[in-house]
């Protein structure tokens, strides 16, 4: 019986942490460039205490279910016109690859928002470069300088380079809405089926009515696993007392 409770303290628990991923969802909702989040359950196995091996992970010694991880729903969102030639969006599948200069540090995003910044040598060089100072490269994996003309436009080097990956399913998400690619993804690779547009940002990917249905049914499945341990909870005050 106990480990009925167990059970239902574990799927509680597992549809607390997806309500607070579908609310992290529902609050980026005006946010221009954010890939909502999808919860991805474990099944947990009832660790035989007469087994020889020994446990070696939690999965092994719990029963019921857990948020294994978050992962990302990278589909493309609607477009917004906006008045800076410096904004970007890509109209397809694909990613904006940028690049750290003080750690080389590679990462991706569909966030296309940029800005222009000097070069920290002074040499008068400015480059397309994210909020965060991330450097946008071209398809040759280069910096990408502008150019601001007399009639007050920018002009740039070289054209965006847009990266695709066979597989996008769990691309680390490091903040700022970029992700780095692990080991499934593979290698990036140019793509010209997607391009991207000057004057436009992606919206944010998070739908509204879809995150309430999955809000929804995770209030009925927390309420059905408190119900579980509730139950088994009483049933264990009855054998006791019968026992008495």
């Amino acid at each position: 019986m106990n480990s009925s409770i167990l059970t239902g303290a574990t799927g509680a628990i597992a549809q607390q942490k997806k309500m607070d991923i579908i609310a992290n969802n529902l609050a980026a909702v005006n946010s221009a460039g954010y890939k909502p989040k999808i919860a991805c359950f474990a099944e947990l196995m009832q660790y035989n205490m007469h087994n020889q091996e020994p446990v070696t992970n939690a999965r092994q010694a719990l029963v019921g279910v857990k948020v294994e991880k978050d992962d990302t729903n990278f589909a493309p969102a609607g477009l917004a016109a906006t008045e800076s030639q410096l904004d970007f969006a890509i109209m397809g599948d694909g990613f904006f690859r940028l690049r750290n200069p003080s750690t080389q540090e590679i990462s991706y995003t569909r966030y296309g928002h940029f800005i222009m910044s000097e070069d920290d040598s002074r040499n008068n060089e400015f480059f397309l470069i994210t909020d965060q100072g991330r450097r946008v490269l071209n398809a040759d994996g280069e910096d990408i300088r502008v150019t601001l003309t007399k009639d007050g436009r920018y002009e740039l080097s070289t054209d965006i380079g847009v990266y695709r990956f066979a597989q996008k399913n769990g691309m680390l998400s490091v903040g700022r809405n970029e992700f780095v690619p692990v080991a499934k993804n593979g290698e990036p690779y140019l793509t010209t089926e997607s391009k991207a547009v000057s004057g436009y940002l992606e919206q944010s990917g998070t739908d509204t009515s879809y995150e309430f249905t999955k809000m929804v049914e995770a209030q009925r499945a927390y309420s059905f696993a408190i119900k579980l341990i509730t139950t088994s909870d009483e049933v264990i005050q009855t054998v006791n007392q019968l026992r008495n």
